[in-house]
């Protein structure tokens, strides 16, 4: 058991959709290995960010419960098959259930924005590969306090 994730594992009972794949389970999900597409951060670089954090000034009561938003942009992309396709009713699915998993630090995930692109290269597109770069800089919106989801189903499964 994947004793790192038991807690995030109890915060999501039952079923949910990654492209097309219904999982019975948040634990079934990641026990299959699937992760997204963050790239682990260096030593030198968490830590330049947590002495950033330490020397950040305390906030006030009402400071700490404003919510942060972050306005969201999600990306389908299918093949020319038509396989990848997601409904407007499988992404709300997915923004409650990000919600959700960050509901305790009381951030907030605002879908702005959806797009669905047909391009096969960039469905089964590698982590780290230049399809993958092609892709995120072909339809990246907003800046970097903007958060873009990409769905792709690469040889990964997500």
């Amino acid at each position: 058991k994947n004793l790192r994730y038991e807690k995030e594992i109890q915060n999501y009972p039952g079923l949910f959709t990654i492209n097309n794949h219904v999982y019975s389970s948040k634990e079934e999900f990641i026990m299959s290995g699937k992760r997204c597409g963050t790239k682990d951060l260096s030593e030198d670089r968490m830590f330049e960010i947590e002495q950033k954090l330490a020397s950040t000034p305390e906030e006030s009561d009402n400071e700490k419960r404003k919510k942060l938003n972050i306005i969201t942009f999600f990306h389908v992309i299918k093949d020319s098959n038509g396989n990848g396709a997601l409904t407007e009713a499988e992404i709300e699915s997915q923004m409650d259930a990000l919600n959700a998993g960050f509901k305790q630090t009381r951030t907030f995930f605002e879908l702005q924005g959806t797009t669905e692109t047909e391009n096969d290269d960039w469905f089964a597109a590698e982590y780290g590969s230049a399809e993958e770069s092609d892709m995120k800089s072909s339809l990246h919106v907003g800046d970097s306090r903007c958060l873009n989801i990409y769905s792709i189903q690469n040889s990964q499964g997500i």
